[in-house]
């Protein structure tokens, strides 16, 4: 009888990809099988976010699904991400560490503490992000 594979889910904005995304998404895959990358879209960014998306959803999706060792992308659109991950039945939810600073988030924590998801939290890369980016960036 063949195991079933080890599905992971990791959802985030990934814009100006940089080394940072590189190493949650290298991560991810290696708690598991078979990797899915959510992609937040345009619209919840700028619903939820302070920042300017520098690059739209699809093209962010299309930079993350060309990494090989990425199996499938999907953009989301909810930040209460229980409906994707009951969708995707995955396995194991790989989070930043800053993951769950908000209901929704906690909504999806809970759901995966009741459901019996592992839910593995990855560390910043120091010294990067795209806000640093950005304000880099600026005149």
């Amino acid at each position: 009888m063949m195991n079933r594979k080890q599905i992971v889910y990791t959802p985030g904005v990934f814009d100006l990809f940089h080394i940072g995304h590189l190493n949650v998404i290298r991560r991810a895959k290696l708690t598991g099988d078979y990797l899915i990358v959510g992609i937040c879209s345009d619209a919840l960014v700028k619903e939820t976010k302070a920042s300017i998306l520098v690059t739209r959803d699809y093209e962010r999706a299309e930079i993350v699904r060309e990494l090989k060792c990425v199996d499938e992308v999907i953009i989301y659109d909810k930040m209460d991400q229980t409906g994707m991950i009951k969708k995707l039945n995955i396995d194991i939810f790989v989070v930043g560490e800053e993951f769950g600073n908000c209901k929704e988030h906690q909504d999806s924590l809970i759901y995966c503490q009741n459901n019996a998801i592992s839910v593995v939290r990855i560390k910043r890369t120091p010294e990067i992000s795209s806000s640093d980016i950005k304000n880099k960036l600026k005149p």
